[in-house]
């Protein structure tokens, strides 16, 4: 069996059935005895499973024809979040020491860990994510930049050694050693809160209310505005990059709480969460319009003690003077939003439909969603797939599925089509069973892991009546990451 192999001294970690190298790697082990054979002439006999030589020219039969060769891919990570776990949050936790890595030995101990996953491994590549700020045109990530150089190297080995080399065998649409980049906006580069600008203080005494009118008439338009800017913003990103930029992403994270305050005049000022839901449409419409699919991580994850927002009685039961549950809270807001866009776009067709210039105008693809590092329960996930066609939202499962006692990820794994399965890192500390047991306290999760996010998820869905085998789950979430993310395959980019 291929085989993980980390540094010298640590213990080996075996790969699943199914991801071993492309037979290009395999078949320059042999390399001796092709040179003996040819310096003598002789001609090395192969053994039938009946013990019998095989006969030249005879087809092999089918239960020996090797399956079709496949790359998986890696289809949301976060290399930056990755090397500051390796520099502060790894070693030494147990004993409460810092323990501290420099960026270097971070970046150079990242750096192995891809390029052993492409040389021993049918690794095909990863879909990072990138800020894009004001002012900086995003651009590809240059040569100087250590953290992807890193990820850059480990695509290069793919591409250019064994896997590179199995491209012609591999099935159609499949491409080795691809790094591609899903862009979001930076903390706080949104439309502006509703209730900022100016306050001032003479227009309180406006007793017909002219002052206030006109105040939130400026307020609107300002946040129309930035929201119009930061939209521009992303969708610059992917045209000036077209197959190198292969979506967006935004997270929508209600796990700090989120309290309304006064100010000294007076005016209820907003949350982090409508900053979040505003970032979040702005997200949506930028990623409609510029025809690529959009990454959405919603927190915090669901607990046991977590309420179903769904549930007939959730507004009977609830106080208003009682916070939410955030896990009930955000999947309501998650659900609510994607809803909206899904009526924005079927406006739209219509409008377009009904249009005297339909004929020469084309309205925005639908929405394509992709619920990276999905967290929440196996009915609201039912719901949100249920809501979307076929080819239109996704789910993406990490190293969460392994954990023993992760009963909601495990009962997720189980119900997730594997025609709508991404498989991904996501988080740095996020780390796959079996990776962690083999290797101890200095795994961290990368790309090259999605072997085991495979198979954990291929054991939550094995039951007694099916056996359903890691590589059976990976190869349908390699297709389903071509398919949302088509530009993985393009020999141009």
């Amino acid at each position: 069996r291929s085989r993980l192999l980390p540094k010298a001294g640590e213990n080996e970690l075996a790969l699943p059935e199914g991801f071993e190298p492309p037979p290009a790697l395999i078949e320059e082990d042999d390399d001796d005895d092709k040179d003996a054979e040819a310096e003598t002439g002789a001609k090395v006999a192969t053994s039938s499973e009946d013990g019998g030589e095989k006969e030249e020219g005879v087809p092999p039969p089918a239960a020996a024809i090797p399956a079709v060769p496949f790359l998986y891919y890696d289809a949301s990570c976060d290399p930056s979040s990755t090397i500051e776990y390796l520099r502060h949050g790894r070693r030494g936790m147990k004993k409460k020491k810092k323990t501290k890595l420099s960026r270097k030995d971070a970046v150079d101990e990242y750096k192995s860990a891809l390029e052993r996953s492409a040389e021993t491994s049918n690794y095909g590549g990863c879909i990072a994510r990138s800020i894009v700020k004001p002012g900086r045109p995003w651009r590809p990530p240059a040569e100087g930049d250590e953290v992807f150089s890193a990820i850059a190297s480990a695509a290069a080995a793919a591409s250019g050694g064994a896997n590179g080399e199995a491209q012609a065998q591999a099935s159609p649409g499949v491409r080795a050693g691809r790094v591609r980049y899903v862009v979001g906006l930076e903390r706080g580069n949104h439309a502006p809160r509703s209730n900022e600008g100016s306050h001032d203080d003479d227009d309180d005494d406006d007793d017909d209310g002219d002052g206030d009118e006109k105040k939130v008439h400026q307020r609107a338009a300002e946040a129309g505005a930035a929201a119009a800017a930061a939209e521009a913003l992303l969708t610059d990103a992917v045209e000036k990059n077209a197959g190198i930029v292969v979506g967006m992403y935004c997270d929508l994270d209600y796990s700090s709480p989120d309290v309304p305050s006064r100010r000294p005049d007076g005016a209820t000022t907003t949350g982090e969460k409508d900053d979040q839901l505003r970032r979040l449409r702005s997200t949506c419409r930028a990623a409609r319009r510029a025809g690529v699919p959009v990454q959405i991580r919603a927190s915090p994850p669901a607990s046991s003690s977590s309420s179903d927002p769904t549930s007939a009685d959730a507004d009977e039961t609830a106080d208003e003077s009682s916070p939410r549950d955030p896990y009930s809270e955000v999947i309501a807001d998650l659900g609510k939003v994607l809803l909206e866009e899904i009526s924005s776009a079927e406006e739209e067709e219509e409008e377009e439909k009904d249009s005297s210039e339909s004929s020469s105008s084309s309205s925005p693809p639908p929405l394509r969603v992709h619920l990276s590092r999905w967290s929440g329960r196996a009915e609201h996930m039912t719901a949100l797939l249920g809501a979307f066609p076929e080819g239109a939202l996704w789910v993406g499962m990490d190293g969460t599925a392994s954990f023993g006692k992760a009963a909601i990820a495990a009962e997720c794994a189980f119900d997730v089509p594997l025609s709508r399965l991404l498989l991904e890192t996501g988080g740095p500390g996020v780390i796959p069973a079996d990776a962690a047991a083999a290797v101890g306290r200095e795994a961290f999760c990368h790309s090259g892991l999605i072997p085991y996010v495979a198979e954990a998820v291929a054991r939550r869905k094995t039951s007694d009546a099916k056996l359903v085998t890691a590589e059976e789950v990976a190869r349908a979430a390699s297709l389903n990451a071509t398919a949302l993310y088509a530009s993985l395959t393009n020999e141009e980019t």
